[in-house]
C-alpha cells in the first residue's frame, strides 16, 4: 500500500482528510479515507503546507496564524499518524501569511512563501532538516505573482513552479543555479488552471514527475495532471 499525503490547504482541513491510501499507487481516484492523522491545532489553527525530510523520518508545519515552522517526529517514516512535536520550531515571520514552503535538495535551506508579499523568504539550516538552527538569509522577489501560494522544485533544481492562487496559475522560474531562488531568468506561464479550480493552493508531483496533482480551495477537489515530459509543467 502506498501512503500519499498533500500539501498545503488540505492539510488545514486535516480533521477531515488528513491521508488516503491508494489501491494502485499514485491514482488519486482510488483512494480512501481511513482515519484523522494529526490534530495540529496546538500548534497552528491555519496550518498551510507539510514537508518531510529526505528519509520521512521528520515532518515540517507551517501555518499562517503564527508564522512559525514546526518539526515534528514519525516514529515511522512518512506516517503522519506516528508523529509526535518535537518542540524545534522556526521564527518565519517575515512573510506574515506563511502558505507554502520547500527545502533545497539536502535540508541546509528552505524557501517560504504566502500571500503576505510577493517573495520567497530563504532560510539557512546549520544542521540539514534540524528548523531549530535555521536563521533568516534574504527576501527573494518573485513580484509576478500576486498571490504565491506553494513552491515545488523539478527533480534537479534547475526550475522553481510558483503556484498563484489569485492568478490561477503555475508560473516556472528558470534558475541559475540548482536550487538557489536567488538568481532566476525571467519567469513565464508554465500552465493555467483556472479551468479547474477558481483558488488552487497546493501541488506536488508523484514520484517519478508524470504526474501532477493539483488541490483547490474554492472546489475541495484534488486535479490530477499527466506530464509528457516528466517534472516539465
Amino acid at each position: 500500500k502506498k501512503i500519499l499525503f498533500t500539501l498545503s490547504i488540505l492539510l488545514a482541513c486535516v480533521l477531515a482528510a488528513p491521508s488516503h491510501v491508494f489501491a494502485v499507487a499514485y491514482n488519486i481516484a482510488d483512494a480512501t479515507f481511513i482515519q484523522v492523522a494529526l490534530d495540529v491545532s496546538g500548534q497552528d489553527a491555519q496550518p498551510g503546507d507539510i514537508l518531510f525530510n529526505d528519509d520521512g523520518t521528520k515532518m515540517y508545519l507551517v501555518g499562517s496564524e503564527n508564522d512559525f515552522v514546526y518539526e515534528y517526529n514519525l516514529a515511522t517514516p512518512y506516517d503522519i499518524a506516528s508523529a509526535v512535536f518535537s518542540e524545534a520550531v522556526l521564527d518565519v515571520s517575515e512573510e506574515g501569511n506563511s502558505t507554502g514552503m520547500t527545502f533545497n535538495d539536502d535540508g541546509t535551506t528552505l524557501y517560504v512563501t504566502g500571500s503576505g508579499g510577493d517573495e520567497i523568504n530563504e532560510y539557512t539550516l546549520t544542521t540539514p532538516y534540524d528548523v531549530s538552527t535555521g536563521s533568516f538569509t534574504q527576501r527573494i522577489p518573485i513580484t509576478t505573482n500576486r498571490a504565491p501560494n506553494a513552491l515545488l522544485f523539478n527533480d534537479d533544481g534547475t526550475v522553481l513552479y510558483v503556484l498563484d492562487r489569485l492568478d490561477q496559475e503555475i508560473n516556472e522560474y528558470g534558475l541559475l543555479n540548482p536550487y538557489d531562488a536567488s538568481l532566476s531568468f525571467i519567469p513565464q506561464v508554465a500552465l493555467d488552471v483556472s479551468g479547474q479550480n477558481g483558488q488552487p493552493t497546493s501541488m506536488t508531483f508523484n514520484n517519478d514527475g508524470t504526474k501532477l496533482y493539483l488541490l483547490g480551495y474554492d472546489s475541495q477537489e484534488i486535479n490530477e495532471y499527466d506530464l509528457a515530459t516528466p517534472y516539465d509543467i
